[in-house]
C-alpha cells in the first residue's frame, strides 16, 4: 500500500472519529455518565399534572392509591401512572445550558407536552431521530431522553382509568341487577326481589364477581340508551355506582354516565357477573 493510500485511510478514520464524537456527545457539558433526570424517587411524588395543547389537563393525586382528579375523579390505572413516573427517573446523556439556545430549534418554544411532578416542571419538545431521543427542558437545561417516554403522555383520559370497577377499600352493601336485587343485612346477603330465591352459594358467587370485577379496557362513553341499569351500593366513596347496561354479548359493556366512561368485560367474566340462570336477558328493555 503506497503512502498516498495510507494518508487517505488515515483521514477517513479521523473523519469517522469526529463524526462519532459529534453524534455520541452532543451535551455541552461533556458528561459521559448516565444520570436520572429529576433525582426524584417515584415514592416522593404526590401529584402529577399533564398538559397538552388543545386538550384538558390530566391531574393525579396520590391518596390511598393514585386518583385522577381531572377531568374526572376516579381511581387511576397503576400501570399508566408508573409509566409516567418513569419520566422522573429517565436517564440522559449530556445536556445543554438554556442560556443562548434557540429553543425553537429543539421544539421547546411551544412544548408538545408538559408534565409536573409536584412542583418540578418538564417541557417536551422535538425529537432527535437518529438516536430516537427527545429534547426536554427542565429548569436551566435541555436534555435528551428516550423518545418513547413522550408517548406515555399522549394517552386519552380513558386510558388512565383503573380497570378495577370498584374503588379501592370498598365493600358492597347492595346490588341491583335487571330483575334481581340483593342486599347485605347484618353480614348476610338476601334476595329482596319478590318471587326470587337464591342459594347462599349462588349469591356469594355473584357478590364476589362484582366485588372483584376488572375490565379488559375502558373507553369513552358518548351517550346513548341501554338495556337496563345496574346499581352497586358501596361502603365508601362514591357511595354507589350506577352502570348503564349497554350490551351483554359478545362482551359485557357497561357505562358510568357520571364520568362518561365505558367498561368492557370479556365473555368469561360476563357469565359470572350476569349469569343467565340468575339474571334473565333484558334485550327489550331500553334505559335512556
Amino acid at each position: 500500500m503506497n503512502r498516498r493510500l495510507w494518508l487517505n485511510v488515515g483521514l477517513l478514520i479521523l473523519l469517522a472519529g469526529l463524526a462519532w464524537l459529534a453524534y455520541e456527545a452532543p451535551g455541552l457539558d461533556g458528561r459521559e455518565d448516565i444520570t436520572g433526570l429529576t433525582g426524584m424517587s417515584p415514592d416522593q411524588v404526590t401529584r402529577i399534572t399533564i398538559r397538552r395543547p388543545g386538550k384538558a389537563d390530566l391531574v393525579f393525586r396520590k391518596e390511598d392509591v393514585w386518583w385522577m382528579q381531572s377531568p374526572v375523579r376516579v381511581p387511576a390505572r397503576a400501570f399508566r401512572i408508573d409509566s409516567v413516573l418513569g419520566i422522573a427517573g429517565a436517564q440522559w446523556r449530556g445536556r445543554y445550558d438554556v442560556a443562548g439556545l434557540d429553543l425553537g430549534k429543539y421544539g421547546l418554544d411551544e412544548p408538545l407536552a408538559t408534565v409536573f411532578f409536584d412542583e418540578v416542571k418538564i417541557d417536551f419538545g422535538g425529537n432527535e431521530p437518529l438516536k430516537r431521543q427527545r429534547y426536554v427542558r427542565m429548569g436551566d437545561h435541555v436534555y435528551l431522553i428516550n423518545d418513547t417516554l413522550f408517548y406515555q403522555l399522549q394517552a386519552s383520559p380513558a386510558a388512565y382509568v383503573s380497570l378495577t370497577l370498584l374503588p379501592p377499600g370498598n365493600a358492597l352493601t347492595a346490588i341491583e341487577l335487571p330483575g334481581l336485587a340483593l342486599v347485605n343485612e347484618q353480614g348476610r346477603w338476601q334476595a329482596t326481589t319478590e318471587g326470587v330465591k337464591l342459594a347462599p352459594a349462588a349469591m356469594d358467587d355473584l357478590v364476589q364477581a362484582w366485588l372483584h370485577a376488572e375490565a379488559s379496557q375502558v373507553t369513552p362513553f358518548e351517550g346513548g340508551s341501554g338495556q337496563g341499569e345496574i346499581v352497586l351500593r358501596l361502603s365508601r366513596e362514591p357511595g354507589e355506582l350506577r352502570l348503564l347496561l349497554l350490551q351483554r354479548s359478545p362482551e359485557l359493556v357497561v357505562a358510568r354516565r357520571d364520568i362518561a366512561m365505558r367498561f368492557h368485560f370479556p365473555a368469561e367474566q360476563t357469565r359470572r357477573l350476569l349469569p343467565d340462570d340468575v339474571v334473565p336477558a333484558m334485550a327489550d328493555t331500553q334505559t335512556p
